[in-house]
Formats: structure tokens, sequence, C-alpha cells
């Protein structure tokens, strides 16, 4: 996996595929979120990535 996006504890990588055919994946670990969540959709991903950080900067 390699890190896609990054701000402070909030990572965004993109799952290592097993083959050329397959979809590209993203996982968002955060802190704020209970569980790693998994996305199909670049753009979902980076929403979501987003979304964590205004969580983050909410807080602070």
């Amino acid at each position: 996996m390699s890190v896609f996006k990054k701000h402070k504890s909030i990572v965004l990588k993109e799952i290592d595929r097993p083959s050329a055919s397959m979809p590209k994946a993203y996982r968002l670990l955060s802190p704020l979120t209970p569980r790693e969540a998994v996305f199909f959709n670049e753009q979902q991903a980076v929403a979501a990535f987003n979304e964590e950080i205004e969580k983050l900067n909410q807080q602070n």
C-alpha cells in the first residue's frame, strides 16, 4: 500500500492491486473513525479524507 494523501494522523492509502484488471481501491485511516473505510472511487475517497480533516480541525 502506498500513501496517496496524508494530513497529520489521517492517511489515505492506495491499496495494492493483485492485477491491473482490478479497480483501484483506497483505504482511509483516521483516529476519528472507529474503523477503516475502503473506497473504490477516488473522488469519494478524497471527499471522505477531506471530511476527516474538517472534523479534526473542528476539534482543535
